[in-house]
C-alpha cells in the first residue's frame, strides 16, 4: 500500500471518502487510531478529554511530522515555529470524535446474517424466559394453595431444631407433599423481619411457634401439629388467600381500563411480595426448578424451544471482523489558557500547521477541520516533512540508527542529519515513486552501503567510531521478539500462521512469551497497558502507554539470568537437540546441522573439534550443546 494512501488510512478512517473495499487496507486504516488511550476519570470530565486529544495529537505529529506539537498546548513551543493557536487548530480533527468506536469491516451481507442470526437467538431465548416465567407464577399460586401445610412442615423444622436434630426438609416435603425448595427458603425466611411484616396472620404464627416449640421439643417424638399452629397456620393462609384475590381483582379492573382501581391493602402488597413477586419471594421459582412443575403442554413446548435453541446454535454465522476506530470530530475548539481547561480563550481557527500551510486567502478560514482534512494535509506532496520522517524511520528500521538520530523530532533540538542530501533525495523520490514503501526498502537494500560488511577498520574506528558516516555496517542485536522466534524455528516449533488474536489455538490462553507450550510468533504476544509482560519489558519492549520513537538497547544481568535459566530457553534447546538427533545420523553430522539451522554456515574444524571434544566429555550432551548454540553473538547479532 503507498504510503500517502496508508496515512489517509489511518487518519481519516471512516470518513474516507475513495473505496476501501480490500480488508487489510480497512483494517490498516483503523487501528493506528483506534488502539490509542482511553481515560476513564470521569470526574474530571474536561479534563478527561483534553488529555485524551493531547496524547492524539502528540501521537500523530511525533509519528508523522516528526514535531513536539503537544508542547504548545499550554504555551508557544519554545524552539519550534507552532504557537498555541496551532496546537488547538490541529486539535480540532479529534474534538468531538468518539474513541475506540467498534467499526464493521465485514460485507453488508455478512452484517445483515449475523444481525438476523442475533434477533432469532435473542427471540428464542425471549420465548423460553416468557414460558418459565409463565409456568413460575402458575406453580407459584398452585403451591400458595397450600400454604397452611407448608407452615406445619416449617414448625416441624423447627422442633427438630430444638431437639438438636437435622431438619431433614426433603423427608418433610415429601411427608406433606411440598417442594422442597419452597419449603427451604420458607424455613429460612422465618427468622427474617420480613415474614413478620408480611401480616398480622403471620406474627400470630411466629407467636404461636415460640410459645409451643420448647413443650413440643421436651417430647420424645414427632407429635401431631398443636391445634394453635393448625389454626395459626389457617389463619395465615386465609391472609394469603385474601391477598392474591386482591391481587387478581386489581388485574381484572386495569385489564378492564377501569378508572382509578383501588390500589391493593397494605398488608396484602407485603404478603404478595413478600410471597411471590418480590425479587427473593419464597414461592416464585427458580428458572432451573420450574421443569419440574410443567403441564404436559408447557414442557411439550419448552422442548420444542430448547430444540430450536440448540439448531439455531448450530447456524450460527461467523463473527463479521471489526476493528476499534475514531468516528467523528472537527469541531472547533477554544484555546486552553495556559493549558487549563476550565479558563477558556478565544476559538481557535480550525486546520493544519501554519508554518506547514500556503497562507490562506483573506477572509477564507476554514469552518471546520476533521480527520480527512488532518490526512490530507500529512501526506500531501506539499508538506516536507512526512516523507522525511517515514524515509528516516525506514533507513533507522535497516541501519539501526536514522539518518536522523531523533527519530520523533526534526525540530530545533532535534539531531541535525548525518547526510542531509541523501535524506532530501530519498524522500523525492519516495514521493515520486508514489510512496511505495517497497520500491524505498528494495532502493536502499540494494546500495553499497548496506552491503557493507560489519568488519571493523582501525584507521576509520579512531576517526568515527560511532559509524556516523556508515563506513561499514554497524552489528545489530535481534530484538528479543525476533530472536524468540528464531529459537522457535531452529528447535521445529515455530508456529507460522499469521493473523489472529494473541491467544493460543487450544486453550485460548493469552500468549506469554516465557510459556514454552506457545509456539506463535512473538509478534502476537498479549500487550496490556496496565499489566505489562515482564519478560517483554527486560527485553525493551517499549512503554505502550507513551509514544516511543525507537526501542532502548539495554544489557543487563536479569537479560543473562534469563538466557541461561529460562524454562523457555531450556526447552528450546532441547526440543534443538531432538530435532538435531532426527534429521543427522551421529555427532559429525550433528554438528553440520546445527551450524546450518543456527548461523546458516559450516562450522570450522576448530569449532567442529571443540564440539566433538565436549560431546566426549559430558557423555554427549546434547541439549547443553544446543543451548551455547542459542546463546551464541553470531544467533543474537545481525549482520
Amino acid at each position: 500500500m503507498p504510503y500517502d494512501q496508508f496515512v489517509r488510512l489511518q487518519l481519516a478512517g471512516d470518513m474516507l471518502t475513495e473505496p476501501t473495499d480490500d480488508l487489510v487496507m480497512r483494517l490498516a486504516g483503523l487501528g493506528f487510531q483506534g488502539l490509542g488511550q482511553k481515560l476513564t476519570a470521569a470526574a474530571m470530565a474536561e479534563k478527561k478529554v483534553a488529555d485524551e486529544l493531547d496524547d492524539r495529537v502528540d501521537t500523530v505529529t511525533r509519528g508523522l511530522l516528526g514535531l513536539t506539537v503537544s508542547c504548545a498546548r499550554c504555551h508557544d513551543h519554545k524552539f519550534d515555529p507552532i504557537p498555541t493557536r496551532d496546537y488547538y487548530s490541529l486539535a480540532a480533527a479529534y474534538n468531538g470524535g468518539e474513541w475506540n468506536a467498534e467499526l464493521p469491516l465485514g460485507s453488508p451481507e455478512q452484517e445483515q446474517a449475523r444481525k438476523d442470526w442475533l434477533n432469532r437467538k435473542a427471540q428464542l431465548a425471549a420465548e423460553v424466559k416468557k414460558l418459565l416465567g409463565e409456568e413460575s407464577v402458575r406453580a407459584g399460586r398452585l403451591e400458595l394453595a397450600k400454604f397452611a401445610p407448608y407452615l406445619e412442615a416449617t414448625w416441624r423444622a423447627e422442633v427438630r431444631a430444638a431437639r438438636k436434630l437435622p431438619p431433614d426438609l426433603p423427608a418433610l416435603a415429601k411427608r406433606h407433599d411440598l417442594a422442597p425448595a419452597i419449603l427451604e427458603r420458607l424455613v429460612k425466611a422465618l427468622g427474617t423481619k420480613d415474614f413478620e411484616a408480611s401480616g398480622d396472620s403471620f406474627k400470630a404464627w411466629k407467636a404461636a411457634v415460640v410459645a409451643a416449640v420448647p413443650m413440643a421439643a421436651a417430647g420424645e417424638a414427632d407429635a401431631d401439629v398443636p391445634p394453635a399452629i393448625a389454626a395459626a397456620s389457617q389463619q395465615a393462609a386465609a391472609t394469603v388467600a385474601e391477598a392474591f384475590a386482591d391481587l387478581d381483582r386489581l388485574g381484572r379492573e386495569k385489564q378492564e381500563k377501569k378508572p382509578k382501581p383501588a390500589p391493593l391493602k397494605p398488608e396484602h402488597e407485603r404478603a404478595v411480595k413478600f410471597l411471590l413477586t418480590g425479587d427473593k419471594s419464597i414461592f416464585s421459582l427458580k428458572s432451573d426448578e420450574v421443569p419440574a412443575f410443567f403441564t404436559a403442554e408447557a414442557k411439550q413446548r419448552h422442548d420444542t424451544l430448547t430444540r430450536d435453541q440448540a439448531e439455531h446454535a448450530k447456524a450460527e454465522p461467523p463473527e463479521p471482523p471489526r476493528a476499534l476506530g475514531v468516528k467523528g470530530g472537527g469541531t472547533p475548539m477554544k484555546i486552553n489558557i495556559r493549558g487549563n481547561v476550565y479558563q477558556l480563550g478565544v476559538t481557535a481557527p480550525p486546520g493544519f500547521l501554519q508554518v506547514l500551510s500556503r497562507p490562506a486567502a483573506s477572509g477564507t478560514a476554514a469552518a471546520a477541520f476533521t480527520r480527512l482534512d488532518l490526512a490530507t494535509a500529512i501526506a500531501s506532496r506539499d508538506n516536507p516533512l512526512t516523507a522525511r520522517v517515514f524515509v528516516n524511520r525506514v533507513w533507522h528500521h535497516l541501519f539501526g540508527r536514522g539518518l536522523v538520530g531523533t527519530l520523533s523530532n526534526f525540530g530545533q533540538l532535534g539531531e541535525r542529519p548525518s547526510h542531509p542530501e541523501l535524506l532530501d533525495t530519498l524522500a523525492v523520490r519516495f514521493m515520486e515513486h508514489g510512496w511505495s514503501t517497497k520500491w524505498l526498502i528494495r532502493e536502499i537494500t540494494l546500495s553499497t552501503t548496506y552491503r557493507l560488511s560489519s568488519r571493523p577498520d582501525a584507521a576509520n574506528q579512531r576517526l568515527d567510531g560511532d559509524n556516523l558516516l556508515l563506513w561499514r555496517m554497524t552489528p545489530r542485536r535481534l530484538e528479543f521478539e525476533a530472536w524468540r522466534d528464531a529459537m522457535l524455528a531452529v528447535a521445529a516449533r515455530l508456529d507460522r500462521g499469521l493473523g489472529g488474536p494473541p491467544l493460543t489455538a487450544k486453550n485460548r490462553q493469552q500468549l506469554h512469551p516465557q510459556d514454552p507450550s506457545h509456539g506463535r510468533r512473538t509478534l502476537y504476544c498479549y500487550i496490556s497497558r496496565r499489566d505489562p509482560n515482564p519478560t517483554l519489558m527486560l527485553f525493551d519492549v517499549p512503554e505502550p502507554n507513551v509514544t516511543s520513537e525507537g526501542r532502548m538497547v539495554t544489557t543487563s544481568p536479569q537479560q543473562q539470568l534469563f538466557a541461561l535459566n529460562s524454562p523457555f530457553i531450556m526447552a528450546m534447546s532441547k526440543a534443538f537437540a531432538e530435532r538435531l538427533a532426527r534429521e543427522a545420523a551421529d555427532d559429525d553430522a550433528r554438528v553440520d546441522r546445527a551450524w546450518r539451522l543456527a548461523f546458516a554456515r559450516s562450522p570450522s574444524t576448530d569449532e567442529r573439534q571443540a564440539v566433538l571434544d565436549y560431546l566426549q566429555a559430558t557423555g554427549h550432551d546434547w541439549t547443553k550443546v544446543c543451548h551455547g548454540v542459542l546463546l551464541a553473538n553470531e544467533f543474537l547479532f545481525l549482520p
